[in-house]
């Protein structure tokens, strides 16, 4: 009789476990597609700015309105913070997903016993994830604005001051 006690017990146990796995995991799932959202949304954007910036980019200096490289400063400005934020919405994205992978280990032994779904394994290749891509393209973006405000910056000084370069 006690034995089927503990038994019940136990299963009753891995059922909680389970049931707040589950829980936790749609969490977890939720964080994860929010986090590809987010990212895919911030590219779009800057597709989009980019897209006007380089179609607006001045053909030669002496030709261009001065109001021209005005106008251009300031999108690659927002594309700047634009990618300064997307760095920071990805951190607290990975954040909050950490955040419920630690709690999903904490359930796992409970729930599955000796499988591992969650709990760290080892994988000799270490392939490139695609979290660290999205982080390193929002990077090429800091990059690609921080030279386009350059150049529009250097164009607008070198038509105040005359200068004809191209």
């Amino acid at each position: 009789m006690k034995e089927s006690n503990i038994e019940k017990e136990s299963t009753a146990r891995t059922e909680l476990a389970l049931k707040r796995y589950a829980i936790l995991n749609a969490y977890k799932s939720y964080e994860g597609n929010m986090y590809w959202v987010r990212s895919q949304n911030f590219l779009i954007a800057h597709s989009a700015l980019f897209g006007f910036v380089f179609t607006n980019f001045p053909l030669s200096i002496k030709t261009s309105p001065l109001i021209k490289f005005y106008i251009l400063i300031i999108p690659c400005i927002a594309g700047l913070i634009l990618a300064l934020l997307w760095r920071r919405v990805l951190k607290s994205g990975e954040q909050w997903v950490q955040h419920w992978d630690s709690i999903l280990i904490k359930l796992e032994n409970d729930a599955f016993g000796d499988i591992q779904v969650h709990r760290p394994f080892t994988n000799k290749l270490r392939p490139i994830s695609a979290k660290a891509t999205a982080r390193i393209m929002s990077f090429l973006f800091i990059i690609l604005w921080v030279f386009s405000l350059c150049f529009s910056i250097f164009s607008l000084v070198l038509k105040i001051i005359g200068y004809e370069l191209y």
